[in-house]
């Protein structure tokens, strides 16, 4: 004895599977952007402010306070903060947070002569939680927008 089936509507079935992928990417984008944001911020902030409890360096007139090993880098000339910036890859679902300034590494991770002084690392602890919020949000808000189509 054999059995036929003929099962109507799969291709109606794959074209909204697609467009939820679709919709979610978009707003994976959106919230890889903001969370690349949210780390340039946090670390951006460890730059300029907090106690730092370094050498002190006179310039002049301009006294500078460094920081310790352990402590983020203390701002004095701008230089590195400046240097920060991100960008995302649309096609790769990736964003990136960049700084041309080969010291930076130096910094984050410290040398054989010095300790290192992280603010990178530190910036993106402090915004994991928020990032993985956000992730879960894109998601939801994909699949919300795709299926109201």
């Amino acid at each position: 004895m054999d059995f036929t089936f003929k099962i109507d509507g799969l291709d109606r079935i794959e074209k909204a599977t697609k467009e939820v992928q679709i919709e979610i990417n978009k707003q994976l984008n959106i919230a890889l952007v903001a969370s690349a944001a949210k780390v340039h911020a946090e670390a951006s902030k460890s730059l300029t402010n907090g106690q730092k409890s370094g050498a002190l360096y006179k310039r002049g007139t301009k006294t500078h306070q460094a920081s310790a090993a352990g402590e983020a880098p203390a701002s004095d000339t701008g230089t590195l903060l400046n240097s920060l910036s991100f960008y995302n890859f649309r096609d790769k679902l990736e964003a990136v947070i960049t700084t041309r300034l080969k010291y930076a590494a130096m910094l984050e991770f410290g040398t054989a002569k010095i300790g290192a002084r992280p603010f990178m690392m530190p910036a993106y602890i402090k915004s994991k939680e928020w990032i993985g919020e956000r992730l879960n949000k894109a998601v939801r808000d994909g699949v919300i927008k795709a299926t109201r189509k």
